[in-house]
C-alpha cells in the first residue's frame, strides 16, 4: 500500500524571523522543511542529497541575497556543475528587477519578499507533488 510522503523543501533564508514564517507556511501546506540560513549552506545540503547521504527536495524556496551565495550563486554553481535541482522559488526584496536573471537560470517563480503566504502555497501546490511511500502491512 502506498501512502503520499510529504514534499521535501529546502529553505535557505538568513533571517531567522522571516525564515520561521515562510518554515511555518510550508508546513502548513503540508511539507516537510529542511532549514539552511546561507546560500553556502544551501549548497552543502543539495550535495550532500545528490550523493544520497541526504534526502532529496522536491522544491526548493531561496532568498535571492544570503551571505555567502546567494540563490541565483547557488544556482549558477549548479549549472556549471551540470548538476539536477529541483524547481526553485526565489524570494526577492525586489522580484522585478531580478526577474530576467532568475528566468536564465530556471527559476520557477519570483516572489517579493516576504511572500504571501496564498501566493506561495499556490506556487507550491502546482511545483510539487506528494511522493508514495511504501507500507509495510504485517501479514501480507
Amino acid at each position: 500500500m502506498l501512502r503520499p510522503r510529504p514534499p521535501l523543501v529546502a529553505l535557505a533564508e538568513p533571517l531567522p524571523r522571516l525564515r520561521r514564517a515562510v518554515s511555518a507556511a510550508l508546513e502548513a501546506r503540508g511539507c516537510s522543511v529542511v532549514e539552511v540560513q546561507d546560500g553556502v549552506e544551501l549548497l552543502e545540503y543539495l550535495g550532500q542529497a545528490s550523493s544520497g547521504d541526504e534526502d532529496w527536495p522536491q522544491l526548493v524556496v531561496a532568498s535571492e541575497v544570503m551571505p555567502g551565495l546567494g540563490a541565483l550563486d547557488v544556482l549558477s554553481e549548479l549549472r556549471d556543475a551540470g548538476a539536477a535541482r529541483p524547481p526553485v522559488i526565489l524570494l526577492a526584496a525586489r522580484a522585478a528587477a531580478v526577474r530576467r536573471a532568475a528566468r536564465a537560470l530556471g527559476v520557477a517563480v519570483v516572489l517579493d519578499k516576504p511572500p504571501d503566504p496564498a501566493t506561495m502555497g499556490w506556487w507550491v501546490q502546482r511545483l510539487v507533488a506528494p511522493q508514495p511511500e511504501r507500507l509495510t502491512i504485517e501479514g501480507w
